[in-house]
């Protein structure tokens, strides 16, 4: 299976969460950036709002694109096995949180003017990003959403490794994830089209959905 675009991936993972069509209290989140087109298509498919939640992946010091944890907007930081199987050094570590928080600063100043996460005791909201390779960053929006005392959590995936699949189906109320091949290298190979969104187009989406 091979995705044309992001917004493919939405519509197809919208048509599996058709059920909460127009559903009272219910919202959908996306990690930004890849995972805000994903967010966008499901609600507009919907008729349901949308957001962001804002997460800042550490990578491994050899190899940007392999995450070793993650830190919220809530300075919430989730450390996954590697970090301690890699022996990654509790100095690169600290001084990446803290690089980390301003970046969640500046792009929370940047999407939301500001503001903090709306609020969503009682929710049910279903949170999506584009793909997961280890999980780290889902896992720690997992981590910081489920303090906030949901009515139920759906995390809508269009790929994803199975052993991390398994292990995210446990953190969750609901998962649901298109595609986990065994063959997986990275979320971007399973996607035609896969280049950085921008900014822009993050702004864009997020005013059209709140217009909406």
């Amino acid at each position: 299976m091979r995705f044309e675009n992001r917004r493919e991936a939405g519509k197809r993972l919208a048509e599996k969460l058709d059920k909460y069509r127009g559903k009272k209290d219910t919202i959908v989140l996306g990690l930004p950036k890849g995972g805000v087109p994903v967010a966008y298509e499901i609600a507009q498919r919907l008729s349901l709002p949308m957001d962001i939640v804002l997460i800042k992946k550490i990578s491994h010091p050899q190899s940007p694109e392999f995450a070793i944890g993650a830190v919220g907007e809530t300075n919430k930081v989730h450390l996954n096995e590697y970090a301690e199987q890699y022996n990654i050094s509790s100095q690169y570590i600290k001084a990446q949180i803290e690089l980390k928080k301003e970046v969640i600063k500046k792009l929370k100043q940047l999407f939301r003017n500001g503001r903090d996460l709306p609020c969503l005791t009682g929710k049910t909201i279903i949170l999506t990003d584009d793909g997961v390779a280890t999980g780290a960053t889902v896992q720690t929006a997992i981590n910081i959403l489920k303090e906030e005392h949901l009515r139920k959590f759906v995390l809508a995936l269009p790929v994803s490794p199975p052993d991390t699949a398994r292990k995210l189906r446990k953190q969750v109320d609901e998962l649901i994830c298109l595609y986990t091949p065994h063959n997986f290298s990275a979320v971007g190979q399973f996607y035609k089209q896969f280049t950085q969104e921008t900014n822009e187009n993050v702004k864009d989406m997020l005013t059209k959905a709140s217009n909406r």
